[in-house]
């Protein structure tokens, strides 16, 4: 299963975004079903109310629900201590919580994102 990072929803479902054709592009190409980390939602849902409103989101929270293309990888206690431990440890100073738990999945997930940092992160992370 591949993760699509927030950049990618956002861009997805918010028209006006610079990236929208490319994110219609890409989903157009990536195998289903998605991945979808609950803080990846939380992070979706927080952007999209700001900057598309409420409605949008409604449709984002649609997808993720009642889709049989996309499943929700909910945060186990295990997850989010490994998240907090990379978190603190991490060198990269532009990552977010969201960002350094993809970072930490992406040993298991393909992950897809328009951020330049995160992706820059995962291709160094899958080198080692």
């Amino acid at each position: 299963m591949t993760i699509l990072d927030s950049s990618i929803w956002i861009a997805y479902l918010h028209i006006a975004d610079s990236q929208h054709k490319k994110a219609v592009d890409l989903l157009a190409q990536v195998p289903q079903p998605y991945l979808v980390p609950e803080y990846v939602i939380s992070e979706v849902c927080s952007v999209l109310a700001m900057r598309a409103g409420k409605g949008v989101v409604k449709n984002f929270l649609e997808v993720v629900f009642h889709n049989s293309d996309t499943r929700v990888l909910y945060c186990e206690n295990d997850l989010f201590l490994e998240t907090v431990k990379y978190f603190a440890e991490i060198p990269e100073k532009h990552l977010s919580f969201t960002d350094t738990m993809l970072l930490s999945l992406s040993s298991e997930y393909s992950t897809l994102t328009f951020d330049k940092k995160l992706e820059k992160a995962i291709k160094l992370a899958t080198k080692k």
